[in-house]
């Protein structure tokens, strides 16, 4: 009996020590406080504890990865709705027609979970039946809700990719929200996320460890060591569409966008590297911007 007892010690003692390592209290309010967000509560810490267990994320360093993501997606554990659906609920966004009349599957969670399809298998892994289907807002007004269905979607979408171990961090942009941000017009975006996964690394000391250096690559073109093979631009203006819906400009300052003229982008410092074999020039930045956090920094 006092064998057994001894043996539920240890483990529970390994399993703690296990935790502890992973992440401290301490950390996390720095992983956000130095990404210029708000200091989170302690529910919210021992949350992402507990999850990161439950659903294998057993290294610091894709944590990091974990909560970098999760930072931008939410601004800061901030928000659990999609900003932009908020007031009207994005009516005519992400319809397939077999949704049922007033259900609306914009994103909501702490990594934005969208279309009728996502919310039908987070709920089946989750919870073996198809509650967040017939109440998609179980996935926004809990902690446990915009929790859980955030690491549902690593770990269905992004925890499995063999580059991830190795320190890929576009990689995890890809998977969450590639079409926009790596292929499409949003590629700043997909930048400042990196610049927060950096951030965290730092804070995480994970330089002293065996983790891999941050490495942009896997989401948007890249142009020598270290510097995106695109225009690194904020834009600084958006208009309201008929629909109501808002439409930021593109983040390339050069891009034909009828909607945005170039005084309404703003560039970020920059450098000029001359293409191998022709004279054409390309405009690449070298150094990590610092981010300001304004009404466009959040997915769209």
């Amino acid at each position: 009996m006092h064998y057994s007892i001894f043996i539920l010690t240890f483990v529970l003692i390994l399993k703690l020590t296990r935790c502890k390592e992973l992440l401290s209290w301490n950390e996390f309010q720095d992983t956000l406080r130095l990404n210029q967000y708000p200091i989170p509560t302690k529910e919210k810490f021992e949350t992402v504890l507990r999850l990161a267990k439950d659903f294998e994320i057993n290294t610091r360093q894709e944590l990091a990865m974990f909560l970098a993501q999760v930072y931008w997606e939410s601004v800061g554990l901030q928000h659990t709705k999609e900003i932009a659906c908020v007031k009207t609920q994005c009516p005519n966004n992400y319809r397939t027609g077999k949704e049922e009349k007033g259900k609306y599957y914009y994103g909501r969670g702490y990594i934005q979970l969208t279309w009728l399809e996502n919310y039908a298998n987070c709920s089946l892994d989750l919870y073996g039946d198809l509650r967040l289907v017939e109440n998609p807002d179980l996935v926004s007004d809990t902690e446990e809700g915009a929790w859980a269905s955030a690491f549902w979607y690593w770990d269905k979408y992004v925890h499995g990719r063999p580059e991830i171990q190795d320190g890929h961090f576009g990689h995890t942009t890809m998977a969450i929200n590639g079409p926009l941000e790596c292929k499409g017009p949003y590629k700043i975006k997909a930048f400042k996320r990196y610049v927060i996964y950096s951030k965290i690394y730092d804070i995480l000391k994970l330089s002293k460890s065996s983790a891999p250096k941050p490495k942009q690559d896997g989401c948007y073109p890249m142009v020598g060591e270290g510097a995106p093979g695109f225009v690194l631009c904020k834009p600084i203006k958006f208009y309201t569409n008929q629909a109501g819906m808002y439409h930021w400009c593109n983040d390339n300052c050069n891009a034909e966008d009828p909607n945005c003229p170039e005084e309404m982008c703003e560039c970020e410092e920059r450098t000029v590297h001359s293409e191998s074999s022709t004279s054409k020039k390309m405009t690449t930045i070298t150094t990590s911007p610092t981010i300001e956090y304004e009404d466009d920094d959040y997915r769209i």
